[in-house]
């Protein structure tokens, strides 16, 4: 009883009501052909340009610079005319990259996580959060769950959130909630003791989140978790988190991909593709300037085609990815993501130039059975330091053929340190970050 009144409440309300809108429509356009999709990407690009050359000041400036009206984007080569945007664009222009037609009243306020350096506020309209949350029930439509089932959600928890308006959301959308941003044995041993009780359909979060609470729930023996699916995102997922994830839960993990400034960028369909919510999002990979070619990785830049009150045009989101070489088997038109190799900031370069993927890394350290988190960070190209928790001291011998191996791989000409820790905490925006590089990465 108490489902099906939640279930009536959340989809009579107006946000209901154009959630099933714009879901019904997304699940009809993950059927057109990859060609139907790009003349569809290519007329809503048309009219953001035009939204944002008639209505936001930092863009008609932009435009007017390298001589470009909004008529001359025909094509989506002709779209390469237009300059990239930085994240030093956004925090130095922001508001003046605010559209002019949308009264501030109208204007919903966001950060991006801070997990490059610095946290950039962001304003974003009602259309693009209700497009974003559809992408996200679309997700859960592929997963074999309802967006509004009983949910476990690990993730930051916003101070909104203690206000009786967002409460009464959270019971309507049956949420429990553990902060991660104050995750300690305590807290998530009173949040397993929840999910016990509740047994939730569906548990979603960030990725390191889920994975440390994973580790919890194998610790103390707790097997009786059972949701039908975990949706992650926020952070890249290793494959020994996933392995992890899956044991501790007893079910498949479900990669989402997105980011704050742009929402979802792909999500992953029951074949395991990760596919490009192209019907939101244009995403480009750029490699020495020119278009990746698939399976060739390149940074992504990304344009959103539905936030008009501060838009997102060709926007450099610090993430590498590449593009699969061959369509999904499951039908679906939407572009396909081989694989997001994760931040810019997660390549460590050595000093013969070579680059190396923080995976590398991670695949090394979970060897040692006693090895609870890790960081592994590069100040400066020839300097990498691993801090690590564990529950008892490796041994010297241990360290030392790590050391050993490492270097191999990436050269004896770095400094490599590895200090044990008590506490590794997480970053501002509740993630785990594993690898982190200061020096710049070429993809040359």
């Amino acid at each position: 009883m108490y489902a099906q009144f939640c279930r009536y409440a959340r989809l009579a309300s107006a946000e209901g009501r154009e959630l099933r809108r714009n879901l019904r429509e997304l699940l009809q356009t993950q059927w057109l052909q990859p060609e139907e999709l790009q003349t569809l990407q290519l007329v809503k690009l048309k009219r953001v340009l035009e939204h944002a050359y008639t209505h936001v000041a930092f863009y008609r400036r932009r435009f007017q610079k390298e001589g470009i009206q909004p008529g001359d984007i025909k094509t989506m080569d002709d779209f390469q005319r237009v300059p990239i945007l930085t994240k030093d664009d956004v925090r130095g222009c922001r508001e003046e990259m605010i559209a002019n037609d949308f009264p501030r009243a109208w204007l919903r306020e966001q950060y991006t996580s801070g997990s490059t350096g610095t946290a950039t506020k962001f304003y974003y309209s009602d259309r693009r959060l209700h497009r974003s949350w559809a992408a996200f029930s679309r997700l859960c439509n592929w997963s074999g769950v309802e967006n509004g089932c009983r949910t476990g959600v690990i993730a930051p928890v916003p101070a909104s959130r203690s206000a009786f308006p967002e409460r009464v959301k959270l019971w309507l959308r049956r949420e429990k909630w553990l902060n991660s941003l104050d995750m300690d044995e305590r807290k998530m041993q009173d949040f397993a003791s929840l999910l016990l009780d509740c047994q939730p359909e569906l548990v979603r979060g960030h990725h390191s989140a889920i994975w440390l609470f994973a580790q919890h729930l194998e610790r103390h023996g707790l097997s009786g978790i059972r949701p039908k699916v975990v949706i992650g995102g926020a952070d890249k997922l290793h494959d020994f988190e996933r392995e992890q994830i899956e044991k501790a839960f007893g079910c498949r993990v479900v990669d989402d991909y997105g980011a704050r400034e742009t929402g979802q960028i792909a999500g992953q369909c029951p074949e395991g593709s990760l596919h490009v919510v192209a019907e939101l999002n244009y995403v480009e990979l750029i490699a020495n300037g020119r278009s990746a070619v698939p399976g060739e990785l390149g940074e992504v830049i990304i344009t959103d085609l539905e936030n008009y009150a501060m838009p997102f045009i060709r926007y450099a989101l610090g993430d590498v990815a590449k593009f699969a070489e061959k369509p999904c088997p499951c039908g679906r038109g939407l572009p396909v993501l081989a694989e997001v190799m994760g931040r810019t900031s997660d390549f460590f370069t050595t000093p013969s130039g070579k680059l190396v993927s923080g995976h590398y890394f991670g695949r090394m350290l979970r060897v040692w059975p006693g090895m609870r988190k890790f960081r592994v960070h590069q100040p400066s190209v020839d300097k990498i330091d691993v801090l690590f928790e564990s529950d008892a001291e490796p041994g010297q011998e241990w360290l030392e053929s790590q050391r050993q191996k490492f270097l191999e791989h990436l050269g004896g000409s770095i400094e490599l340190s590895f200090t044990r820790v008590d506490h590794i905490p997480s970053t501002p925006a509740g993630k785990y970050l594993f690898t982190s590089s200061e020096v710049p990465v070429s993809l040359s």
